[in-house]
């Protein structure tokens, strides 16, 4: 049965693998694992049948990006004061500093 299934595979074209890419996106896969997909596919192609050209045109699907969370002025306050010893403090001093990138004006 394996040796069935590498000559099924063997003998995909373009046009099935992206008859599949298309059935993928049409059952709802997330774009994170419609990629993830789309590698194994491209690695099983090129490294195990040796016809990476069949994926050779395949595109990642781009992921929508969304905007970082950046805290206000008393959510940061009251993080800061939530932290009981230096160390936290510290570690809640940085994820203010790494929230803000630059844009608040305590990080001046």
């Amino acid at each position: 049965m394996r040796s069935n299934a590498l000559l099924t595979a063997y003998a995909s074209t373009m046009l099935d693998l992206r008859n599949f890419q298309l059935h993928l996106v049409d059952t709802g896969t997330s774009p994170i694992t419609l990629n993830a997909t789309l590698t194994g596919l491209k690695v099983f192609f090129h490294i195990t049948l040796g016809r990476g050209e069949l994926m050779a045109r395949t595109q990642p699907v781009k992921l929508p990006r969304t905007a970082p969370v950046v805290l206000r002025m008393q959510e940061a306050a009251a993080l800061i004061a939530a932290a009981r010893n230096i160390k936290l403090h510290q570690a809640a001093l940085s994820v203010h500093i790494a929230a803000c990138a630059g844009r608040c004006p305590t990080t001046h």
